[in-house]
């Protein structure tokens, strides 16, 4: 079982265009590892293997439908239903990143991983900091931890990148929330582990958010093995396969 970066074509097992392995373009990952070793090999979405190892091992465990979303360099999500991940057309089900707020509210917005990933917080303080914002955070290697950093030690432009990413989130959470009604949110990634309330104030946002009394509860829990998430689902997805069970819908 193997989890990668998309976008990728899991029927085929082949990897096709993942911006952070661009010599992998087009790369029939999964038939070169089953003829190499000799197994049936099965390829999956990181973000789906990461939502479906939580699911199961993880933050999720004991919920019968869980959305997953982990927050990093990118924006991943995915669902997973009474153990099986729910891939939908094309195996995109639940990629909220992509979303443009704006194409709903009329206001120009980019997309919400521009907004809310780790790399988004970082083009949009560039931003800030090239229309000449005051702020401490420095002009060379600026990363989303010194952004955390500024903005808990109150420096404004950071506080309003990240006043806009969390915004943002709760706003995505609270529409995956409303259309999937799922037992358990599970947020992991980067984000999700700096120990800065991050989550926890994400949580009270989408509280506020939701209309139906019984979706407001909805639980919104840190993710338990983070960097092993899609590891385990990995594995389980390679156990299935193996086993000819379909965890996959």
């Amino acid at each position: 079982g193997i989890g990668c970066p998309g976008p990728l074509d899991s029927e085929s097992g082949l990897v096709l265009a993942p911006p952070y392995l661009p010599r992998w373009d087009n790369f029939a990952l999964a038939p070169a590892l089953s003829d190499r070793f000799g197994v049936p090999v099965v390829l999956e979405n990181d973000a789906n293997a990461g939502a479906l190892g939580e699911a199961l091992h993880g933050g999720g465990r004991g919920a019968h439908t869980v959305f997953y979303m982990t927050i990093s360099s990118g924006i991943g999500c995915g669902i997973v239903i009474d153990g099986r991940i729910h891939r939908g057309r094309a195996g995109l089900a639940g990629e909220v990143w992509a979303f443009y707020p704006g194409s709903f509210t009329g206001i120009e917005t980019p997309n919400v991983n521009d907004i809310a990933s780790g790399t988004g917080m970082v083009m949009q303080a560039k931003k800030r900091m090239a229309r000449g914002e005051q702020t401490a955070l420095p002009a060379d290697g600026l990363d989303m931890r010194h952004i955390l950093r500024a903005a808990a030690g109150g420096d404004p432009l950071a506080m309003a990148v990240v006043e806009d990413a969390k915004r943002t989130l709760a706003a995505t959470i609270s529409a995956a929330v409303h259309v999937l009604a799922p037992d358990m949110v599970v947020v992991g990634g980067g984000l999700a582990a700096q120990e800065c309330g991050f989550v926890e104030s994400i949580q009270e946002r989408v509280a506020g958010m939701i209309g139906l009394a019984a979706l407001a509860q909805t639980p919104i829990r840190r993710a338990e093995l983070w960097d092993c998430a899609v590891l385990h689902g990995a594995v389980e997805l390679g156990r299935a396969l193996w086993k000819d069970r379909r965890i996959i819908e």
